[in-house]
């Protein structure tokens, strides 16, 4: 179920639809279960109950979510990636794992009790992430493969510009910034 899907769900239970930053927001807050005036608990009863009623797998936070392993590894592959290292939470600890192992069918990729946290691959160069209290990954990679594989084809997602700062859930105005600019 999409994302634009689970909005549209909720909105016909909350009355109307509100725009989709802070829809997302409110679910990154129902996830981490922050407790923030601008969490709509509307919302959240509503996820609640679409969750509850449909079966629908909640986001998971700091991790790669095990419902996504396959589209992992259908991007890696995509990518012509065979093997990459996963870490855990604090890139203290990783190991080296075949591409393979993200398929469906098999056992969930793990790290000594931790789930995978990153994923990174030396040539290509990529990294894929998922920050501490964060419900969305991130992924760095270069332009050339972006035209060769768009993630989109694989996840949902926005790009991010030069402005974006990684908690972008957050409002811009939340705390002041130290603007650092790329390039």
């Amino acid at each position: 179920m999409s994302w634009a899907t689970v909005q549209q769900a909720t909105a016909q239970q909350v009355d109307g639809a509100p725009d989709w930053q802070s829809f997302a927001r409110t679910v990154w807050l129902w996830t981490v279960h922050a407790d923030r005036k601008d969490k709509d608990p509307k919302i959240c009863r509503a996820l609640d109950k679409l969750c509850r009623e449909t079966g629908l797998y909640s986001p998971q936070e700091d991790c790669l979510p095990v419902i996504l392993e396959p589209d992992i590894g259908r991007f890696l592959t995509a990518l012509a990636i065979g093997t990459v290292t996963i870490w855990n939470e604090f890139r203290d600890a990783s190991r080296n794992c075949e591409v393979a192992e993200f398929s469906s069918g098999t056992p969930e990729v793990g790290l000594s009790g931790w789930a995978p946290c990153a994923i990174s691959c030396d040539d290509p160069k990529l990294l894929m992430m998922w920050s501490h209290d964060d419900v969305a990954g991130l992924i760095c990679l270069s332009e050339e493969q972006r035209q060769t594989c768009p993630p989109e084809q694989f996840f949902e997602g926005e790009y991010a510009r030069g402005d974006t700062y990684v908690d972008w859930l957050n409002p811009a105005s939340r705390f002041p910034r130290k603007p650092r600019l790329l390039g």
